[in-house]
């Protein structure tokens, strides 16, 4: 999981129209959302300023469907405890996006 924002920033001709559809299919948006913005702190970090902006476009696509609902960016198993801690510990773009999580682009500032 941790290695999908440096995919997102390495692989430029991704088919995103395709990304996109298939996130909402399966209500991952908010996921892709969030992947994407890490992507994008990634990007700034390595010097990528093109590719920041071309993130930057790919995140206003994916607002436009954000959910409201909590979820996890991975662990649908996760307890009600671990939850709990998460949503304090989560980063802004974490909670921005609905999810549980403390993943972030270390190393990238």
């Amino acid at each position: 999981m941790e290695a999908l924002p440096w995919l997102v920033v390495k692989y430029v001709d991704l088919d995103w129209q395709w990304v996109l559809r298939n996130a909402k299919v399966f209500d991952g948006q908010n996921r892709l959302g969030f992947v994407v913005d890490v992507a994008e702190d990634l990007a700034k970090g390595l010097g990528e300023v093109e590719r920041k902006g071309e993130l930057q476009e790919m995140k206003r696509m994916i607002e436009w469907s954000r959910l409201v609902r909590e979820d996890t960016l991975c662990a649908d198993s996760m307890g009600e405890k671990e939850r709990k801690k998460l949503r304090q510990k989560r980063t802004g773009k974490a909670r921005h996006w609905n999810l549980l999580t403390d993943m972030e682009a270390k190393g990238a500032r």
